[in-house]
């Protein structure tokens, strides 16, 4: 009984670092405890089929009594056609996935650690957290990028409402991108991200990475997709050209990277 409440106490302190909005109430929350994977609130790419051997829930390095999702990554790697380690979620209780709403104020709280010995990669770019849309193909609403050393965040929308997927007309594609600074190794990132998803001017974004302000921007945040889901959350890593030749990557160059290796910490979303 020990070993468990200090576990609920960790947990609790951890998704605690970063702020809540007054007037917000839980919309998701997965503590990761120790049993059967994947965690109750998190599934995997349909296309997946079973567990992909690189995911595990461990022990989080450096918090004791505290697990972790540790995600791992090669080139032969192939999940949904691309090189790619993530959970997506959330799910509710039938294990269906939950979607994200247009007009609501999503915080989301979680955390990931890079070891000291993850390799720069700066010919290749990578994804490891992502709010995507329900449509085949076109790039996520949200991503946290990992680029030429450094952090970026990016926001995709369309304000087209027959857009869903990767045929569209670009010139309507409304893209920011923020660097935010050089990648973090060794020690945990909080983060908490407040998202308004809206194809037009009422959208907001605001990122907050161990409770310093990076990111903050009103504006499109969403597609305006015709099936009425802004997206759902991703975490781990992609790295959509990690094998080449592969679809969308004819002027990527190869990279001498052969393995990725993220963790991510309980996680937690409110909304109001």
């Amino acid at each position: 009984m020990r070993i468990r409440k200090r576990f609920w106490a960790n947990a609790l302190t951890a998704l605690s670092l970063v702020p809540t909005y007054s007037g917000s109430t839980t919309w998701f929350r997965e503590d990761l405890p120790g049993g059967t994977f994947p965690p109750a609130g998190w599934g995997l790419h349909e296309q997946a089929g079973t567990k992909p051997p690189r995911i595990q829930l461990v022990s989080a390095p450096g918090r004791p009594g505290q697990n972790a999702l540790r995600f791992e990554l090669h080139p032969t790697d192939l999940f949904a056609g691309f090189p790619r380690s993530e959970v997506i979620g959330p799910l509710d209780g039938d294990r269906k996935l939950r979607y994200f709403e247009y007009g609501r104020l999503y915080s989301i709280q979680t955390s990931y650690y890079l070891p000291p010995n993850y390799q720069i990669d700066l010919v290749q770019r990578e994804l490891s957290f992502q709010i995507h849309h329900d449509c085949l193909g076109g790039s996520p609403s949200l991503a946290q990028v990992f680029t030429d050393g450094h952090i970026e965040w990016h926001v995709y929308s369309a304000s087209a409402p027959e857009y869903c997927g990767g045929d569209y007309d670009k010139t309507k594609l409304h893209h920011r991108s923020f660097d935010v600074g050089p990648i973090i190794r060794g020690q945990w990132v909080n983060l908490q991200v407040t998202w308004r998803p809206a194809w037009d001017a009422t959208g907001i974004l605001r990122v907050r990475m161990n409770g310093k302000p990076v990111v903050t921007y009103r504006g499109p945040t969403a597609y305006n997709l015709t099936n009425g889901h802004p997206g759902y959350l991703k975490e781990g890593i992609y790295k959509w050209c990690f094998k080449l030749p592969a679809p969308t990557c004819e002027d990527e160059k190869p990279t001498r990277v052969k393995q990725r290796l993220v963790y991510y910490g309980p996680t937690l979303i409110t909304v109001r």
